[in-house]
């Protein structure tokens, strides 16, 4: 039996609270407004919960701002998490990537890589059971997500993810994650 996939969309890390100083299409009532519009409609609504998602960054990018946008704390754990998160550090989903100096693959099974940076992403779609027609598996989470997922033997073969701006993140989340080895030079093997 397969583990099952989360199922938190990104929109809800956003806090319940108009938040000032970021774009009105960032704002959670706004993701709701297009949710509840949309309600029922499967494949309709994953495609108007992922625009509305792409108009978030897009107008925070272009506006300028610098406010942070996905602040929800509404602690789901209580008081076993011993400290302080923000909701979206709770999730699967949120992860650090290496940025890489080099901008072609090396050649070869093994080379080196520079990491200059490390983005903080959110995993959006999840594809499995891949071949040259397509994947058996397109999984982004949401409401619309209530049938079964494929075959349960399926495993991950590629994802698509957000890439966050720095300051759209809480403060401690922004720049380079603390604690992830001792410095920015790795071997990756293929």
């Amino acid at each position: 039996m397969g583990v099952p996939l989360d199922n938190q969309p990104l929109w809800e890390f956003t806090p319940e609270a108009w938040q000032p100083g970021i774009p009105d299409s960032c704002q959670n009532d706004t993701f709701d407004d297009v949710k509840n519009q949309y309600n029922g409609q499967g494949v309709v609504q994953q495609a108007a919960m992922e625009a509305a998602l792409e108009k978030c960054f897009s107008d925070y990018q272009a506006g300028g701002y610098t406010q942070p946008v996905f602040t929800a704390r509404t602690h789901p754990f209580g008081k076993t998490v011993p400290i302080d998160l923000y909701d979206i550090q709770l999730s699967p989903r949120f992860s650090w990537v290496p940025q890489f100096l080099e901008t072609v693959p090396p050649t070869g099974s093994s080379g080196n890589l520079n990491i200059t940076a490390f983005r903080a992403i959110f995993m959006q779609d999840v594809y499995a059971g891949c071949n040259g027609n397509g994947c058996n598996v397109d999984y982004a989470p949401g409401p619309w997500n209530s049938g079964s997922l494929g075959s349960a033997n399926d495993t991950a073969g590629a994802m698509s993810a957000w890439v966050f701006p720095p300051s759209m993140l809480p403060a401690p989340l922004q720049g380079n994650p603390a604690a992830v080895g001792q410095n920015t030079y790795i071997q990756l093997i293929r």
